[in-house]
């Protein structure tokens, strides 16, 4: 679970499927802070934490195991909202931006080490003026596609088509009018 505020914490499975009909709490929060995601991982995962313009990655063993009753820990050291996660699994190969613009930047996972919690956050993609992260996905061009809902529609676009760069690359523009949601496919 992270929040909006950057408070990470993982959980035991069990914590949340032995919940009563009437609910549970699973996350204490401080005041003006919300959940921004819950993920299912195993503990040999990787989590990318990112923000409008940065991410960081943390191994599972950097985010602490406590109960619902707790607020979590700081995931990264920023002012910025947290925006989401993305898991990385053993099979991934590369990291995916995609930013409300429509550019879209793809490099190797290897561009993204893993950091001790609570330091400050990587850039992984040359933002331009106004421009902000929509989503970050760790991917496998064999086992993923993305689709796109943007102002001209949907669009699933295969990995092998988005072009390789860097962490410091600005992307390639691939939606001319900008995106509205984004999300990973299994193929």
């Amino acid at each position: 679970t992270v929040t909006t505020k950057g408070m990470i914490k993982r959980m035991d499975l069990n914590d949340i499927i032995t919940a009563t009909p009437s609910g549970i709490i699973y996350s204490k929060l401080n005041p003006g802070d919300s959940v921004k995601d819950i993920i299912i991982a195993g503990g040999k995962n990787d989590i990318v934490v990112y923000t409008k313009s940065k991410a960081i990655r943390l191994s599972m063993n950097q985010i602490p195991y406590l109960k619902r009753a707790t607020v979590g820990n700081k995931a990264l050291s920023t002012n910025d909202d947290v925006d989401g996660l993305a898991v990385v699994t053993q099979d991934t190969t590369d990291i995916v931006i995609i930013t409300n613009k429509g550019y879209v930047n793809r490099f190797s996972i290897n561009g993204l080490q893993p950091k001790a919690r609570a330091k400050a956050p990587d850039k992984v993609i040359r933002l331009t003026k106004g421009d902000t992260i929509n989503a970050i996905f760790s991917c496998n061009p064999s086992k993923n596609k993305i689709r796109v809902i943007s102002n001209e529609g949907s669009i699933d676009v295969n990995l092998d088509d988005i072009a390789v760069g860097s962490s410091i690359s600005g992307g390639t523009k691939m939606f001319k009018n900008g995106v509205i949601k984004c999300e990973l496919l299994r193929l």
